[in-house]
């Protein structure tokens, strides 16, 4: 199918407005860490003399995100299925709004220490379960509604708006810190607004997707021609029956005809069928488990931490340095997809990026 110029400026725009959720998991990832370490978060949640209290909430208030997670990306492949990817969204959205709102009212009026630590943890397995449906909808929604020749590029922006969401989280706090200072350990706006603005980006998410449609392959997989028509003609800018319309659906139509629904089993032993396929099928696992054995994530969590056991000493200097290595992250991201992702292949990227996760 041969795209115009203005059709692939109307894809990226369309991937730009689905992608807002990934700010979702960025700011998660990054706003905890500069959260923890407040005087005033400590003393709302009757961890200031507590040092025990304290580690054990450094370590789980991660884990519960992560749980939440697990179980969202598990359940999308079903939601996504019978609702649609935009369906799919939508009920992302609630949950992690609903997360949202129970960590930004935590320790809210006569609430004790206990109760509100405990709504917390609540708050953020709720977050995470839309945070994890989305990580597996929004890549399949992208794919799915994007050309060929850049469908690599635009799927791999989900990774783009991650750091973004990593590097706005550690900004705000470091705003917040010199906004409000940590004079006041009564001052309760220095860790609660920050959690209340994680509803931006699940509005902005909201508000973009009313107006679109669902996948052309998805709607083709419920029979709907037409419709998908109309979607691959609105993404192309062309007419619906114009030849590279008709051809890209009949292309979607053969590939749904070739590739019958396979059960779980026979998807595995398919899998598992010989030794290559099964070499195949656990790169990207092995490639992901591996990525989070490096301890990425530890930066994203705990950089003030870890910044401060660098000789950055004081809360400012280490808010400003994970507010620097965030802009680190998308100047690198950036350039991987403008350079790299097309011109050099997956392949290659992989290769080098394991050779640079691999060096001291």
């Amino acid at each position: 199918m041969v795209w115009n110029p203005f059709g692939q400026t109307v894809a990226v725009y369309h991937d730009i407005k689905a992608n807002p959720r990934y700010y979702w998991f960025g700011w998660d990832s990054g706003l905890i860490g500069g959260i923890l370490d407040r005087p005033a978060f400590k003393h709302a949640f009757g961890l200031s003399d507590n040092p025990k209290a304290y580690a054990d909430i450094k370590g789980w208030i991660a884990s519960v995100l992560h749980a939440g997670c697990f179980t969202g990306a598990m359940s999308a492949a079903f939601v996504a299925e019978k609702f649609g990817r935009k369906g799919a969204l939508m009920i992302a959205a609630f949950w992690f709004h609903l997360g949202s709102l129970l960590q930004t009212t935590s320790k809210s009026g006569s609430q004790s220490a206990a109760n509100a630590l405990v709504q917390l943890y609540v708050g953020r397995a709720i977050g995470g379960f839309g945070v994890g449906m989305v990580s597996v909808v929004v890549p399949t929604y992208v794919s799915e509604s994007s050309p060929k020749h850049i469908r690599g590029r635009l799927t791999g922006m989900y990774q783009l708006f991650i750091v973004i969401g990593i590097a706005l989280s550690f900004w705000v706090n470091y705003g917040m810190l010199v906004a409000e200072t940590d004079a006041n350990i009564n001052n309760d706006r220095i860790w609660r607004i920050p959690f209340a603005l994680q509803h931006i980006p699940g509005i902005l998410l909201v508000l973009t997707m009313l107006p679109e449609k669902e996948s052309p392959r998805w709607l083709g997989e419920r029979g709907r021609w037409e419709d998908a028509k109309a979607v691959i003609a609105r993404l192309a800018q062309k007419p619906i029956d114009d030849p590279d319309v008709v051809n890209e659906a009949d292309e979607i139509k053969a590939d749904l005809e070739k590739n019958v629904k396979l059960s779980f089993r026979e998807q595995f032993r398919q899998a598992t069928s010989s030794g290559r396929m099964f070499y195949r099928c656990s790169i990207p696992a092995i490639m992901m488990f591996w990525q989070q054995m490096t301890g990425v994530n530890s930066m994203n969590y705990y950089s003030p931490t870890i910044f401060g056991e660098l000789g950055m000493k004081g809360s400012k200097p280490g808010l400003l340095g994970t507010g620097i290595y965030g802009i680190v992250k998308i100047v690198m991201t950036v350039l991987v997809l403008s350079l790299g992702m097309e011109q050099y292949g997956r392949k290659a990227l992989l290769v080098w990026g394991g050779v640079g996760q691999s060096l001291p």
